[in-house]
């Protein structure tokens, strides 16, 4: 297949039209050989996963993470350029479907309300009505049935593969509406409340917008208005890693004469469980 071909199939679910305005999602790099037989998928354009791509032979990696965002300098010594010097060689293409993927939820990124088989989808943050289907950023829905704080803690576990994860706010007694914005969400927590989520899933929370909410939610206590409402955070990686990983089999599913294989990565951010004996 040619690459212009491939590309149109990728630009399907992910068109550079839906990107954020301050994003590099779409080709990043053009390579020589205009024939695509085998693609790699991944979560970032590291230097380690496009060797591990060249050990894969293939002709194209589509990442999630674009590899630059900001001006850099070919002078300086640092991972793009790593990463550049590695594709230049063996004659591979980049392209990066990042926001142009998160704003599409006929896409992979709705991959966790799939899997809780929320009911009334809908975006979130409105980007886009003008498209075929609406685009924005996360996604909001209900809960085919009722699930204390607990259970849907053990359950967000599994399907995340994770042991732990923060919050902040208050703890729901019930939860029925979930929101999630995948990636950093953090922006968004004033449209999952006026939504009125439950909960609100996403990644990257700081410290202060996590006092932020902290302090409105006690305000709203103090004058009567209490609201069952807190944030999950399940990090970065989690939910764009598995994004990423159903596309490829989609994609694998969608073009039959290619080969795709997905490149595994884990969290960067490692979790120590500290077992305290006390005395």
């Amino acid at each position: 297949m040619y690459y212009q071909d491939l590309i149109r199939h990728i630009e399907k679910t992910a068109n550079p039209l839906w990107a954020a305005a301050w994003d590099n999602s779409g080709l990043q790099l053009v390579a020589k050989n205009q024939e695509i037989k085998k693609v790699a998928l991944c979560l970032d354009p590291s230097p380690i996963q496009i060797q591990r791509a060249i050990e894969q032979n293939v002709q194209f990696i589509l990442s999630h993470h674009p590899l630059y965002l900001k001006s850099f300098s070919l002078t300086e010594n640092n991972l793009i350029v790593e990463s550049l010097r590695l594709l230049f060689p063996n004659d591979l293409w980049l392209y990066s479907a990042h926001t142009s993927l998160d704003t599409n939820l006929q896409g992979p990124v709705s991959w966790l309300a799939e899997e809780l088989k929320l009911k009334n989808v809908k975006v979130l943050e409105k980007t886009n009505s003008e498209a075929e289907f609406e685009k924005g950023f996360g996604f909001i829905g209900d809960l085919p049935y009722t699930l204390d704080f607990e259970a849907f803690s053990i359950l967000l576990s599994k399907l995340l593969d994770i042991d732990a994860f923060s919050f902040c706010g208050n703890i729901p007694k019930n939860i029925n509406k979930i929101a999630c914005l995948p990636g950093s969400g953090a922006s968004a927590v004033e449209l999952a409340i006026s939504s009125q989520a439950d909960v609100f899933i996403t990644g990257d929370v700081k410290y202060h917008a996590a006092c932020d909410l902290k302090s409105r939610l006690e305000l709203e206590r103090q004058n009567g208005l209490k609201q069952d409402f807190c944030v999950i955070d399940v990090g970065h990686f989690s939910l764009e890693e598995e994004m990423m990983r159903r596309w490829t089999y989609r994609l694998a599913s969608d073009i039959p004469e290619l080969e795709f294989i997905f490149l595994e990565s884990k969290n960067p951010l490692e979790y120590n469980k500290i077992n305290l004996l006390r005395r």
